[in-house]
């Protein structure tokens, strides 16, 4: 993914793809028939979701597995910015399971969404 470029070169990063990994922002819509459903915002790389999830309380749309934890807890002891910041994280687990959405709450378009594997598990095999 290139993040700068001119004539004379290039900065890029690649990190772990996810793909169709939508989240919570927190925030709701309110539809004209007045119903209520949740915003949500697709997050494609892992450090980004992973950021999302931590610092600013994004909920994954969708199952969760441990694995996809462990991950996004590598992504941030990792993230060079977090530790230029001066941000540490414990040596063991950190992330705590997301909460459930009701579904009530959820996008006609995204409930199937919910139900289906673990979007960071898709592609792994």
């Amino acid at each position: 993914m290139p993040l700068a470029m001119n004539e004379y070169g290039g900065i890029s990063w690649q990190g772990e793809r996810i793909d169709e990994l939508w989240m919570w922002n927190r925030q709701f819509n309110v539809l004209e028939d007045g119903t209520r459903t949740i915003q949500t915002a697709r997050v494609t790389e892992l450090k980004e979701a992973a950021l999302r999830y931590w610092r600013d309380g994004w909920v994954p749309v969708g199952p969760v597995d441990d694995g996809l934890l462990r991950r996004m807890e590598d992504a941030l002891r990792s993230h060079q910015g977090l530790r230029r910041a001066g941000v540490n994280f414990p040596e063991g687990r950190f992330l705590a399971p997301p909460e459930e959405i009701p579904e009530e709450l959820m996008p006609a378009d995204l409930r199937s969404a919910a139900d289906a594997e673990c979007p960071g598990e898709r592609g792994r095999e």
